[in-house]
């Protein structure tokens, strides 16, 4: 836990943060809370192309729901977009990753978030 913190205080770039495995994953959502999305948004980045290159399909659908998730906050909050999004079918990408790896928690989660919306 020390070396989350230490990386979130001195702003660590992704750049920097690769390679430090769980420590980049914890970082990122820490920093969702800050409200410093495009920061989270690199860093979440560099976690799927991770995850991908690592073959940990698991965790795909936790990176493109929290990708979705900080365009929905800027956009709450009135920032500028980044990029325009169609949410349902960012929902349904999260809802295939997750049924293919047969998470049924996280399945029924991105059912429920495409039922009532984000």
């Amino acid at each position: 836990m020390y070396f989350i913190w230490k990386d979130r205080r001195s702003k660590a770039t992704p750049r920097e943060l690769s390679g430090q495995g769980r420590h980049t994953i914890r970082l990122s959502v820490l920093s969702y809370n800050e409200g410093n999305y495009n920061f989270s948004d690199e860093i979440e980045i560099k976690i799927l192309q991770n995850t991908i290159r690592n073959r940990r399909l698991w965790v795909i659908d936790r990176g493109i729901y929290g990708l979705l998730w900080n365009d929905v906050q800027r956009k709450k909050e009135q920032y500028p977009a980044k990029r325009e999004v169609d949410e349902k079918k960012e929902l349904q990408k999260c809802m295939y990753f997750s049924q293919m790896c047969r998470d049924t928690y996280r399945s029924s989660f991105f059912e429920r978030k495409l039922k009532d919306g984000m």
